[in-house]
């Protein structure tokens, strides 16, 4: 039996070595081979047909490869063992300890923090209140300006009606005299 495996595995080492993987390939499967069915369904593909877990995969051909292990696909421990060491439990507590320690002190410097920013906002919105204070005040005093700006071109809009009244008047008196400077 230790025979006939070492043969498969020199058979799919083999395979594996003449396999040339084709242009646009994914890189993350092994050339001709699609990803294996997962477990509850998932989908998965083989030779770029979609498939589901709860259908059965076709068969593989004769000559493919089996699955390269990819780095970065490591499997997890499956087998009821730990792969985290061991801790003491008076580590874990020293660590918790000091743990706990350093997540009170963040938290008051972040009360601090805040009370800062709150002191810098209640600043800033006094300055905001003076600003628009004065912004009322300027306000108020261009609309005064733009009144009596309207009111002298009213006036002077009557004085130049009132001017060209008094001319005419003035005319109207030479013409009427003109006859008056002939006669005598």
């Amino acid at each position: 039996a230790a025979a006939a495996a070492e043969e498969a595995a020199a058979a799919a080492a083999a395979a594996a070595a003449s396999e040339v993987q084709q242009p646009g390939a994914n890189p993350d499967v092994a050339p001709g081979a699609g990803a294996e069915a997962t477990a509850g369904g998932e989908a998965s593909t083989e030779a770029g047909v979609a498939h589901t877990g709860d259908a059965p995969l076709p068969a593989k051909p004769a000559g493919c490869a089996a699955e390269v292990q990819l780095p970065w696909r490591k499997r997890r421990n499956v087998g009821g063992g730990s792969s985290v060491p061991s801790v003491d439990p008076k580590t874990m507590q020293g660590a918790l300890g000091k743990l706990e320690d350093e997540m009170a002190d963040m938290s008051e410097s972040m009360i601090g923090a805040a009370n800062t920013f709150y002191m810098t906002l209640k600043k800033d919105r006094e300055k905001l209140e003076e600003i628009e204070g004065q912004q009322e005040k300027h306000i108020s005093h261009v609309t005064s300006e733009t009144d009596k700006g309207r009111q002298l071109l009213r006036s002077n809009q009557l004085s130049f009606l009132c001017t060209m009244l008094m001319l005419v008047i003035n005319i109207v008196i030479f013409v009427a005299m003109i006859p008056f400077i002939i006669f005598t």
